[in-house]
């Protein structure tokens, strides 16, 4: 039996994308760097990721926000695409050998740019 665990708000970690049906090309396939955005993430309940990719993209765009390699398990500067937020299985995740976890005021930009395309605002801080 595999040890249970739970991946935190914040955390970069890795989402294996399962390939979409033919009739649908797929946004993102293979193994990717996602960050966390839910915050109750027990293995029973899926998880709310904003995928990462290295891939250039056009900017300025709003919904794209710049991640720094440090953040990141390749070691590569990368881009979030707050456009796709997914909704994954815990089984679909994996922990990469570092914890990485970004900063608080990244991750702002991050929930800030997710809520562009929604038809409300994100909460303000107390």
């Amino acid at each position: 039996m595999s040890a249970t665990f739970s991946f935190f708000t914040r955390e970069v970690v890795w989402c294996s994308f399962e390939p979409a049906p033919p009739s649908q090309p797929p946004e993102f396939i293979g193994r990717h760097p996602v960050v966390i955005l839910s915050f109750k993430n027990e293995p029973k309940y899926p998880h709310l990721v904003v995928p990462l990719t290295s891939a250039k993209q056009n900017l300025p765009d709003a919904t794209i926000v710049p991640i720094p390699k440090k953040f990141i398990p390749t070691n590569k500067d990368s881009f979030a695409i707050c456009s796709h937020i997914y909704s994954v299985a815990h089984s679909r995740l994996s922990r990469p050998r570092q914890k990485m976890r970004i900063t608080d005021d990244l991750f702002d930009d991050i929930k800030t740019a997710c809520c562009l395309r929604l038809p409300f605002t994100p909460m303000e801080k107390p």
